[in-house]
């Protein structure tokens, strides 16, 4: 490896000849020298910075090399200043404010004022020719300080920072803006400020309290107690009486003297300085985070359709009610969306209302491959599949968290699509989903009624739930009218050049669909009916002889009036087993809480199948949720329970009524039975059950009485004379109860 000139090379491992960054000025290998210079202002290997300019010194050329080669000494990458290669108007304008750009047109006078030093020696000569004899400016040199009265000391210092610069005119730019150490805090050693009136007076014992280290960061905590219940001056005392105090026997704080703790002013001072924004997440340990804004834009990461797709969660911000009841109100839902980068189309999305997790992401992926026709057709709006295309992206770019799971690494697995997740703290980097929310926000959410407006309820304000009028199925309805308004936007920015040449409608659509066309695309291809049995959520159900039952959330009791059946489920084995044994097998479904229509279940030779639900219930299968399904059968159960007292009553009456029929009949046959010669028998009673059925329906239809039938003394049968004494005893039992309910 050989030297070369104007290149920088630092100390590398072991004995290095050299003990800081140089850069290499000239190399004469005829004359076997090389002349370098040390780099002013940058740091060695023990962080510390050069404080003088050195002249340029001629070394050995074979001995450097040799080190060069054993890598006791390195070449090294030099990060140029900016403003070394900027124009003047360009560093002005560069700077932060009008404050600054003055200081910097002062640099530059201070720049061209060195120049003027040291120009009349240099007179255009290179850098390597100066350094070739460094000797022969110091007549030259010598000359020209006393010539602007000015010491040999300071013109050889600019000639030197010239030098190591490489010949650079605004390395002479003074780099005053470092003075003093920006951004780092002096460790104090004395009060500032002026004394106190106690001081001045000669009332105190000794100076001011001189803050420690560390006594900044337990101001500023004391600092945030500051609130609607705690002004600056409460604050100030309790932080003092945990900081600066001492404890009685009986647990109280007794502070310190004045001139022993921080005064109030401090407390302020410290306190707005370390809560701001950068020093307070430095404080609690986010210093690592970067919440600067991204430059560029997210369509530098794509160039076709489905390569990319960004997901997040957010909430709807809105209260809602139930399908059963306007005055039962919901919380506010969550909706997950699934953008495609490079076309920005909402192609997948899920609503509902538990929260953001591994299954409500998997369901907006899903939704994204399935066609949308069928739930846009449920809330009562009519597409095709033309008017909002499917794709499974390549990438999905997603929160640090909502995917991390094993079944997305199953899923990844056996689809081939990748997830990537962003840094915490870091939305910026989804911002085009992350922005989409804003816009549902803004153009739906925030104009309900019931919305939050995405804050926090202050107290002695209005609940917005209060407001809610709408319910899911209105609700969705919208959502779904404004996801496909969005879709349908024209941002010509985003078009192909080559599809605006073709007269196309610039929308967001349109261009999913003409790249798609063209081949300018990496979305992957899937089976929907696979994709669904790793994305859709598993749940618990009971199979029964019927069909499948969900469950309530206790995981015994079945819901009422839902029950999903098809032909197919007599082929699981589970459906035989409930019918042989005429109860319920516990199985496990795949299903939807926002979608009663229908679950899934896995059949033989069938796979993942769709049983519909065979409720006669169509505004629930085809509105309800499984939030709205639940509340319902919570008001019957409460319903039933307060009508119970009611119902043991009206069951009371009708058996004192029905008892009290027998007794009268029994109490007018005893008449007859008196009133009769001689008693019946039983075969004669029972033997004309015809003739007195035809008797007594002719008595009805000619709207009279039937007439009394006489019959002559048959023998009674051991049979009936066993049945007569059963009845009997029966009314027997039944007169003692009366009896007794009576007294």
């Amino acid at each position: 490896m050989t030297l070369r000139e104007n290149s920088i090379i630092k100390p590398g491992i072991g004995h290095s000849p050299i003990k800081r960054p140089h850069r290499v000025l000239l190399v004469d290998r005829g004359a076997g020298v090389a002349s370098i210079i040390e780099i002013a202002r940058l740091k060695n290997d023990e962080d510390k910075r050069s404080k003088y300019a050195r002249g340029p010194k001629l070394v050995d050329l074979a001995e450097l090399e040799v080190a060069l080669n054993e890598k006791r000494v390195a070449e090294a990458v030099y990060q140029v200043p900016d403003h070394w290669s900027m124009l003047d108007q360009e560093y002005v304008e560069s700077a932060a404010g009008e404050r600054e750009q003055k200081k910097r047109r002062w640099r530059i006078a201070q720049r061209d004022t060195n120049w003027s030093l040291i120009a009349p020696m240099l007179k255009g000569m290179p850098a390597r020719d100066i350094a070739r004899n460094p000797m022969t400016l110091r007549s030259s040199l010598v000359k020209r300080a006393k010539e602007c009265k000015r010491n040999p000391t300071t013109l050889y210092r600019l000639v030197n920072l010239y030098l190591a610069s490489g010949g650079v005119k605004n390395s002479l730019i003074p780099e005053t803006h470092l003075r003093g150490g920006p951004g780092v805090s002096k460790i104090q050693t004395r009060k500032l400020g002026r004394k106190s009136r106690l001081e001045k007076s000669g009332k105190t014992e000794g100076s001011s309290y001189v803050l420690q280290e560390g006594d900044t960061e337990k101001l500023a905590i004391g600092y945030c107690l500051i609130g609607k219940k705690t002004n600056e001056a409460d604050a100030y005392r309790l932080t003092c009486g945990v900081y600066w105090a001492t404890l009685k026997e009986d647990g109280a704080a007794e502070l310190f003297p004045l001139q022993q703790r921080p005064t109030r002013t401090q407390f302020r001072y410290w306190g707005r300085k370390l809560n701001q924004s950068d020093h307070r997440r430095r404080r609690v340990g986010l210093d690592h985070l970067d919440t600067r804004a991204t430059p560029g834009s997210t369509q530098d990461q794509v160039c076709a359709v489905g390569q990319m797709a960004m997901l997040d969660s957010t909430s709807n911000d809105v209260y809602l009610t139930s399908m059963s009841s306007r005055l039962k109100k919901l919380p506010p839902m969550h909706y997950t969306l699934l953008i495609d980068v490079r076309s920005t189309v909402v192609i997948g999305f899920h609503v509902g209302w538990e929260s953001p997790s591994t299954w409500t992401a998997h369901q907006a992926i899903l939704c994204g491959a399935e066609s949308k026709v069928e739930i846009c057709a449920r809330f009562g709006i009519t597409i095709t599949d033309e008017d909002w295309p499917s794709l499974l992206c390549k990438l999905i770019l997603a929160d640090n968290g909502e995917l991390k799971s094993q079944a997305t690494t199953a899923a990844e697995e056996e689809f081939k699509f990748a997830v990537e997740y962003t840094r915490s703290w870091s939305g910026q980097s989804k911002s085009t989903v992350e922005t989409q929310h804003h816009t549902m926000h803004k153009k739906l959410d925030h104009k309900i009624p019931g919305t939050t407006h995405g804050k926090q309820r202050e107290r002695g304000e209005k609940h917005p739930a209060l407001e809610a009028l709408w319910n899911y199925a209105e609700y969705m309805h919208e959502f779904l009218l404004a996801l496909i308004e969005y879709n349908n936007e024209e941002v010509e920015h985003l078009a192909p050049t080559a599809m605006l040449m073709e007269s196309v409608r610039p929308t967001r659509i349109n261009i999913l669909k003409w790249m798609r066309e063209r081949n300018m695309r990496a979305d992957l291809p899937y089976d929907v009916t696979r994709l669904r049995a790793f994305t859709m959520p598993p749940t618990n159900a009971v199979m029964t002889k019927r069909g499948i039952r969900l469950l309530m959330p206790d995981g015994r009791s079945h819901m009422p009036d839902i029950r999903f059946y098809a032909p197919e489920l007599q082929d699981s084995s589970q459906f035989k087993e409930a019918v042989a044994k005429n109860r319920g097998v516990n199985i496990t479904i795949r299903q939807s809480e926002t979608d009663m229509s229908r679950v899934w279940f896995a059949l033989p030779d069938r796979g993942l199948t769709s049983i519909p639900n065979v409720s006669s219930d169509e505004d629930l299968k085809d509105m309800g949720t499984v939030v709205d399904l639940l509340q319902w059968a919570d008001e019957r159960a409460l319903a039933k329970a307060m009508q119970r007292g009611g119902e043991d009553q009206q069951g009371l009456e009708k058996l004192q009524r029905r008892g009290a029929i027998t007794n009268r009949g029994k109490a007018e046959l005893k008449e007859i039975l008196v009133s009769q010669r001689q008693k019946p028998s039983k075969k004669s009673t029972v033997s004309d059950l015809r003739k007195n059925r035809d008797e007594e329906m002719q008595a009805l239809k000619s709207g009279g009485e039937p007439n009394a039938v006489t019959t002559e003394e048959t023998p009674q049968t051991d049979a009936v004379v066993e049945t007569d004494r059963h009845d009997e005893a029966a009314s027997d039992a039944m007169d003692a109860f009366m009896q007794d309910y009576a007294a």
